[in-house]
């Protein structure tokens, strides 16, 4: 959704064959690549585009918090000038949630679409569902079943799935794209970051049919050099390396370790979510469920200082996801330093 003006609005973009990359058993057939030079897309453009392509009256499902945060105008978000009534948020279903529910992730998919109903949403009228892979701030995942019951009712809906893989992309859960942990095929995937690890670049996965490009659209940066020469060297190392394999090794060494913690800090590690090279471990008050969000930044400043970063999510999560080329020796060594850190400061 942040690159979604380059999607669906169809800015004149430079395009490539999905053959002509080092991936080539994806059944993408259009690439779309850009240069980001903004994140916020027009929502009614975006809307009239994918209402265009699904015949549908243009409602789109924002299926996570964190995009569906910047439609709402809850405190810390007041500034945002125009909530665009056809976006609409689905909640998340984080484990806690699934766990008290005592629901299947599928009866929790059908019920969240009633309740959009309740809402006013007519739900025959969703012309796409934009699904985060996953929950950055704690690596949380959707129950298979959730997403699976998602692909099936938007294919027997005329309704598109669209997975973004700006941060979950490229190796960094042990699968090349992290939608392929839920066994489904989307319509339309959205890239970032990884796709070139350097220079700002996004690009759009797609069927001609779905894209459509208009060759009467143009772009100031769109295929930008530059960026797109980063991101194919990019992606060949990828390949020549195989990082994503790689990846998918080094996530046994994560696992042992977090083992050892929670040995060592029972009181105080709570849930461990991840796959690959991306974990969220939550901090939680002594003999407690409730995150430590102070203490977790602290933790995470005292690591900073013995020389290991890490991002502070704020909300009592480790957040770890290293480089996927980093050595196993110097990942043993970061782990080692959260557990001293965590050890010092209990």
């Amino acid at each position: 959704v942040k690159e979604s003006k380059s999607v669906v609005t169809k800015s004149a973009l430079q395009t490539a064959s999905a053959q002509e990359l080092p991936f080539t058993n994806y059944s993408f057939n259009v690439v779309i690549i850009k240069h980001i030079t903004e994140h916020l897309p027009d929502p009614a453009k975006a809307i009239n585009e994918i209402g265009r392509v699904t015949a549908k009256g243009g409602i789109l499902i924002l299926a996570t918090p964190n995009l569906g945060s910047l439609l709402k105008p809850w405190k810390g978000k007041k500034w945002i000038g125009y909530l665009d009534p056809n976006m609409v948020q689905m909640p998340f279903p984080y484990p806690w949630v699934v766990e008290k529910s005592g629901m299947s992730g599928e009866q929790l998919f059908f019920r969240d679409l009633k309740v959009l109903e309740e809402k006013g949403v007519n739900v025959k009228e969703i012309a796409a569902f934009f699904v985060e892979s996953f929950q950055g701030w704690a690596a949380v995942f959707y129950p298979v079943d959730y997403i699976k019951a998602m692909r099936k009712w938007s294919q027997e809906n005329k309704t598109l799935l669209v997975f973004d893989e700006i941060q979950a992309g490229f190796g960094r859960t042990g699968k090349l794209f992290s939608y392929q942990h839920y066994g489904v095929e989307p319509d339309m995937v959205i890239c970032g970051k990884a796709i070139s690890s350097s220079f700002p670049l996004s690009a759009v996965l797609g069927s001609a049919k779905i894209i459509e490009l208009d060759p009467t659209y143009t772009s100031t940066h769109g295929g930008h050099p530059l960026a797109c020469a980063a991101g194919l060297g990019n992606l060949e190392e990828f390949a020549k390396r195989e990082l994503v394999a790689m990846a998918q090794h080094k996530e046994a060494i994560f696992l042992n370790a977090f083992e050892k913690w929670k040995k060592r800090f029972p009181k105080r590690i709570g849930r461990i979510l991840g796959k690959g090279m991306l974990f969220g471990v939550f901090i939680t008050k002594e003999n407690s469920d409730e995150l430590d969000i102070n203490f977790t930044n602290r933790i995470v400043e005292r690591a900073m200082e013995k020389g290991v970063f890490s991002i502070c999510t704020g909300r009592g999560t480790l957040k770890l996801g290293p480089p996927l080329t980093i050595p196993e020796d110097a990942l043993i060594e970061g782990l080692h330093v959260y557990e001293a850190c965590l050890e010092e400061l209990a």
